[in-house]
């Protein structure tokens, strides 16, 4: 049994108790790797940003957020067609 702040917190799920805990260690909170974000590690990081634009209803990218960060061990996935409508009407 773990004894820690979190603990004592009966109105806490068990599963927020364990995003708790890898929050308060750094690491991801879905499988405790290192994070790259506030909260994720390059792989979760990823799948919910995608998740988001998917629920959202989004089609551009938002490349420098910090899921697309440098840091990241894979490449973003390549920008659809429709990103660059608005760009090709401009350079006109």
């Amino acid at each position: 049994m773990i004894h820690d702040e979190f603990s004592c917190r009966k109105d806490l799920s068990r599963a927020r108790r364990y995003q708790l805990r890898h929050q308060r260690d750094g690491i991801c909170i879905y499988c405790a790797q290192p994070r790259v974000t506030n909260f994720y590690c390059p792989k979760h990081a990823a799948a919910i940003r995608e998740r988001m634009r998917k629920r959202l209803g989004c089609v551009r990218r938002n490349v420098g957020a910090a899921s697309y960060g440098p840091q990241l061990a894979q490449k973003p996935p390549q920008a659809s067609t429709r990103d660059h409508v608005g760009s090709a009407a401009s350079s006109r």
